[in-house]
């Protein structure tokens, strides 16, 4: 019996260390999604929240922005592309059903670019994370 509940917390630790998984975008040769003529590029995101026990039941919505830093600055704190970090299997389980990403340019109000909602079919696996191909 204490054998079992040491592995279920050792389990649970590790579980709790999982490197995240990216789901970022994408133009079909890889490079980033970034704004026209070196205009900073800011981003918002949000994603749904599912119940592990049940699918169908949305428990909250993540939501935050961030601005990409393209500079290759090792020691920015800031992303190197438009994309977010989400808790490993969240997108294969179905815990975030859909993603998605409204991304602005520089000092403009309007969006240069919101996207669809972003479901596990229509990303690419890639080296662990996910992508999703812009055109």
């Amino acid at each position: 019996m204490t054998r079992s509940i040491i592995l279920a917390v050792l389990g649970v630790l590790l579980a709790a260390c999982d490197p995240p998984e990216d789901v970022y975008l994408a133009h079909p040769d890889g490079a980033p999604v970034l704004c026209p003529g070196g205009a900073e590029t800011q981003f918002e995101y949000v994603f749904p929240v599912a119940d592990h026990n049940d699918p169908d039941r949305i428990l909250y919505e993540e939501r935050d922005s961030a601005t990409v830093d393209a500079s290759g600055n090792p020691f920015s704190t800031d992303p190197d592309r438009v994309g977010v970090g989400i808790i490993a299997g969240s997108i294969e389980s179905g815990r975030v059903p859909w993603l998605q990403f409204t991304v602005t340019c520089g000092d403009e109000a309007a969006p240069w670019l919101v996207t669809p909602q972003i479901t596990r079919e229509d990303l690419e696996k890639m080296n662990g994370d996910y992508r999703y191909v812009v055109e």
